[in-house]
């Protein structure tokens, strides 16, 4: 929770913008520019903040979380926050390059290779979860770094260095109102978890983590979805390409809407197979999480049609609106409702969001060029 809440105010944001000038073809030059400034804000971000919290751990853990012995995971998370950045921005700049294949790799090799610590360490050496958390934090660093540092990769970096067949355009404008946007995004996917943490119990935190946790899962689908309509609609020329290529995909989005949809009443079932009884608090979480998959899903393409037409403007009035009721909600309902109504806010906030950007989606499509 630490490592998200730290690092997603300035990542999402800066590497939109990083996919978006390479996917327009602006040039060389204003590309590896882009990257190296991003970089580095990145860098110097997560340094300060991995220094904060390894200092101010006690004081975050105690006060903040009103549970002391959470200190030591804080202070992983001085390392987690810097490999958070290092992973996001690594998968951004192969996206901006259309590498999904090869970023779809590296993220099945970190996975693959926490999983089997996480045996390792369970089964075989019998510790507790602290070690774990380190090498939560530390694999990523390893992974993220090779990949951007592979020969394969470097080769490509040159290779659009060298292509002269786009020319230089402008460089966009708005990118306060695009921080402004992902700041929002970063703050409602956070205050739940937060709040859930400082008010409820560990155990019913534990139910509700388990269902974020399948919840997750189930966004695959429109987490793919948004990896590769990034760059496809940012590349589009004109706006009739813009709406052949949104009609073809919101077909495709609406099957895997449905499909998921499917699986809402087979919660039980998933959860029992999953984690046994332990956990039957999480089923009605679950069942109201997965339908937020599902209208995520369907209501995928309309963000990026209005980021790839530079509306940062009308994005960052979205995105604060939408914190606005999230954490609004999230603070009035949570402590006394508990974890159903944290799931109930997180899903009808963003969905209110979504419903407005598809209707301005639309209207904007329907434009001429």
């Amino acid at each position: 929770t630490v490592n998200g809440f730290c690092s997603g105010a300035v990542a999402t944001g800066l590497n939109w913008w990083l996919v978006r000038s390479v996917a327009r073809g602006s040039g060389s030059s204003a590309a590896k520019r882009a990257a190296r400034t991003i970089f580095v804000i990145e860098m110097i971000y997560g340094l300060a903040v991995g220094a904060a919290l390894l200092i101010g751990a006690p004081f975050i853990a105690g006060w903040f979380f009103s549970k002391p012995e959470l200190a030591p995971f804080v202070r992983l998370s001085a390392v987690g926050v810097i490999s958070y950045i290092l992973v996001a921005y690594r998968s951004s700049l192969y996206h901006a390059f259309k590498l999904f294949f090869k970023d779809a790799v590296f993220n099945v090799v970190n996975s693959g290779l926490f999983f089997a610590a996480a045996l390792v360490v369970i089964l075989v050496l019998r510790r507790g979860v602290l070690l774990l958390g380190t090498l939560y934090v530390v694999i990523p660093v390893v992974v993220s770094g090779i990949a951007l540092l592979m020969p394969a990769f470097s080769s490509k970096l040159k290779a659009h260095e060298e292509d002269g067949v786009h020319a230089e355009t402008p460089p966009d404008r708005g990118y306060s109102w695009l921080l402004i946007y992902s700041i929002s995004l970063w703050l409602a996917s956070q205050v739940h978890l937060l709040v859930m943490t400082r008010t409820r119990s560990l155990e019913e935190l534990g139910a509700y983590a388990l269902a974020m946790k399948i919840y997750l899962v189930s966004l695959m689908l429109t987490n793919a979805i948004n990896v590769v309509l990034l760059p496809e609609f940012s590349a589009c020329r004109s706006r009739a390409e813009m709406r052949s290529r949104y009609g073809r995909i919101f077909k495709f989005t609406a099957i895997g809407a449905a499909v998921i949809a499917a699986f809402i009443p087979l919660t039980g079932i998933i959860l029992g197979a999953i984690a046994g009884d332990r956990y039957v608090e999480a089923i009605p979480i679950l069942r109201i999480l997965l339908v937020g998959t599902a209208l995520s899903t369907l209501l995928s393409p309309p963000l990026k049609v209005l980021f790839a037409e530079g509306r940062y403007r009308t994005l960052a009035v979205a995105g604060v609106s939408m914190a606005l009721v999230n954490t609004g909600g999230q603070l009035l309902l949570t402590p006394r409702y508990r974890a159903t109504a944290a799931a109930w806010v997180q899903v009808g906030s963003f969905q209110l969001m979504n419903g407005i950007l598809s209707i301005l989606a639309s209207k904007l499509l329907s434009q001429p060029d």
